[in-house]
């Protein structure tokens, strides 16, 4: 299970929080890792419970005339229109993404309708992002000097990217929601995971060394969460 400790002097005891489909745990210096992970672990139960709550809610997200969506850090609208082709397919204006449906998706039900709009949209998200992984990951490692041992991409409920013991590294297929920039924070946070496999002061260093805008990205993660999540 992905989670993050932050601890402080002040605290005296654990506390375990869901904030944005993440898991936190605020933790006082002297607990140790084993300690919070084996917590972690006796919770699973709940924080299951409450990851699946947000995920119902967010699947409510309406894919709709007029919906603003993400790509690459700019607010776009969404816009479905009936396609002239035989096909569905998706294109971009300079303000706008547009799925356009084949005919056969106008005469269907509200929520066949808007399923398919939801995969089109994702296919879409995860090219983008497979193409920009594929672009920046390598290079990005060997400047750090680290290597890794495979990466995958599938869609997430609560993070971005992933890394474990294995020198596995997993990245969410909505990526591409990301401007440019905090994609490069994300790719660089995991690879230093290849070191650190925790967020220690050393690890923090690690990132700040390879991206000089982290605290920005993680900045403008925290105030567009709300239109990062379908």
């Amino acid at each position: 299970m992905n989670y993050q400790v932050i601890r402080s002097s002040r605290r005296k005891t654990i506390a375990l929080q869901i904030k944005e489909q993440k898991v936190i745990v605020r933790a006082p210096y002297q607990v140790s890792d084993a300690y919070i992970h084996s917590l972690v672990l006796g919770k699973r139960e709940w924080i299951d419970e409450k990851l699946n709550l947000i995920s119902t809610r967010s699947n409510d997200y309406k894919f709709v005339n007029g919906r603003n969506i993400v790509l690459l850090g700019n607010h776009r609208r969404l816009l479905v229109e009936p396609s002239q082709r035989a096909k569905s397919y998706i294109d971009l204006t300079e303000d706008s993404v547009i799925t356009y449906l084949s005919k056969r998706y106008f005469g269907a039900s509200e929520d066949v309708k808007q399923s398919k709009v939801r995969l089109l949209l994702e296919g879409h998200y995860k090219r983008e992002t497979l193409n920009f992984l594929n672009g920046n990951l390598a290079s990005k490692s060997q400047v750090i000097g680290l290597s890794y041992s495979s990466v995958k991409v599938r869609k997430y409920k609560s993070r971005w990217g992933s890394c474990n013991s294995q020198g596995e590294l997993s990245f969410n297929s909505l990526l591409s929601m990301l401007p440019v920039w905090v994609m490069e924070y994300v790719i660089v946070h995991e690879l230093c995971h290849l070191r650190h496999l925790n967020h220690s002061r050393a690890f923090w260093d690690l990132v700040a060394q390879h991206c000089e805008k982290t605290q920005a990205a993680k900045n403008w993660l925290k105030q567009n969460a709300k239109d990062l999540t379908w």
